[in-house]
């Protein structure tokens, strides 16, 4: 953990405390000491701090488009909260060799499956699945219910930002088993995924109904 990701973790929480209530709920689902690879639905540009707070001191390595990273001084600080860029749509052979090093170091990567900032999810894609199956780890599914940006009136509102953890998924690793097996391991767990974050969001629904 760098110096600049732990002093933003002391500071981000008591400020975003002040728009919206962190609610964590399923914290005893998190895997212990070992890496794995966090889905979650993408509502806006804070959702990732919200869910870095609910996992604190634990240190969560996000991965962002690769526009974020054009300007020096926002890439310098991305950097060093340990995100990572990526090509939206495909993401390079190259670019899943940082999480995959993150992972092997018993480090947490945060991935946004369904690719968009829109709280219903679209559809899965593989590279979580691929990026989890390919280094053995799991996956842990998050349902991010609260808000996505920070807005002056939510002072006064004070909403709760509801990260809420669900049970992780298993991947077996890709092993010696050919490319095939891997494929399929990738398509079982992008089914496994989108049926976990189903679920969390219809619980979620559930819970903050009226």
């Amino acid at each position: 953990m760098s110096l600049l990701y732990f002093l933003a973790g002391v500071l981000l929480r008591p400020f975003l405390g002040l728009f919206a209530r962190l609610q964590a709920i399923g914290l005893e689902n998190i895997p212990g000491d070992q890496g794995f690879v966090i889905v979650s639905n993408h509502v806006g540009w804070v959702d990732p701090l919200w869910i870095g707070l609910a996992l604190w001191p634990r240190a969560v390595s996000p991965m962002a488009k690769k526009e974020l990273f054009a300007a020096w001084p926002l890439r310098f600080i991305l950097a060093q909260l340990g995100a990572f860029p990526v090509t939206r749509g495909a993401a390079a052979p190259s670019e899943i060799r940082r999480p995959l090093e993150i992972l092997q170091n018993r480090g947490v990567v945060l991935v946004f499956p369904g690719g968009t900032r829109e709280a219903q999810l679209s559809g899965v894609k593989r590279g979580a699945a691929t990026i989890a199956v390919t280094a053995g780890v799991p996956v842990l599914p998050i349902y991010f219910d609260g808000p996505g940006h920070v807005r002056l009136r939510d002072i006064f509102r004070r909403r709760t930002a509801s990260v809420l953890i669900g049970h992780p998924i298993p991947t077996a690793g890709s092993g010696e088993k050919g490319r095939e097996h891997r494929k399929q391991a990738v398509l079982d767990t992008v089914k496994l995924i989108e049926d976990r974050l189903k679920q969390l969001g219809t619980a979620s629904e559930a819970a903050s109904a009226p």
